[in-house]
């Protein structure tokens, strides 16, 4: 009986053994790229620095500012004037207390806890 959803030369494809076995294990290796394509991607030295001056210049303010912020952690350290992090602030017994308050020895007991609290 014939598929009619089957492609009729499927037998003809190569199959995915096939495939992977034409492909090269050196990833370095680009000798089976013979695309002429792929020319239009590379960059030549001259075009690769062109586009590294833009892309400093489009982020000029940003790179500025990571530049600072790291010159004021380094100035920072050496003076010993070290930012406190931010977990530092949190109040965790405070966190862990109001939960212990909550907790109970099941889940029903957790919601009962809770449901009085609000109320």
């Amino acid at each position: 009986m014939i598929d009619p959803d089957r492609p009729r030369n499927l037998h003809m494809l190569p199959t995915t053994a096939e495939v992977l076995n034409k492909i090269l294990d050196d990833p370095d290796n680009f000798e089976d790229i013979d695309d002429d394509e792929i020319d239009t991607f590379l960059l030549t030295e001259e075009e690769s620095k062109f586009k590294e001056r833009v892309w400093i210049g489009l982020n000029e303010e940003f790179l500025l500012e990571q530049e600072q912020k790291r010159l004021k952690a380094e100035a920072d350290e050496i003076s010993g004037h070290q930012q406190p992090h931010a977990l530092d602030e949190i109040d965790v017994d405070g966190i862990n207390g109001a939960i212990k308050d909550l907790a109970g020895s099941s889940a029903a007991q957790g919601a009962r806890n809770m449901l009085s609290k609000k109320s």
